[in-house]
């Protein structure tokens, strides 16, 4: 499968979950921090954010992208993840009503 073009992150916003089983790339023109509710789009049933989806999210650009610790995602020793470029992380969904999880360590590039 051939995930999507990379994702502009901006300070606030939401990764969108439109790469199950692929990579999920993003990019932000500046350093960011991810929305502090939903650092991905909430799971969900059917299409999407479903149970089981698991992502390889990669920070295809230059500036630094912090994953926001919150409710929805869960990440390893509970603090944010600070993504450099050409690091990547590998989260999966528990699907409606569920969380993300971050299911291994940060892989520094």
């Amino acid at each position: 499968a051939v995930g999507p073009t990379a994702q502009k992150i901006s300070s606030g916003n939401t990764i969108t979950a439109n790469g199950c089983g692929t990579m999920k790339l993003i990019t932000a023109t500046g350093a960011v921090t991810t929305d502090t509710t939903n650092t991905f789009t909430a799971p969900a049933t059917g299409k999407g954010a479903k149970e089981g989806c698991i992502m390889h999210v990669c920070n295809s650009g230059a500036k630094n992208i912090t994953l926001d610790n919150n409710a929805n995602f869960k990440s390893i020793g509970a603090a944010d993840v600070v993504m450099t470029a050409d690091d990547c992380v590998s989260v999966g969904s528990t699907g409606a009503s569920g969380v993300w999880y971050q299911i291994c360590g940060l892989e520094a590039n």
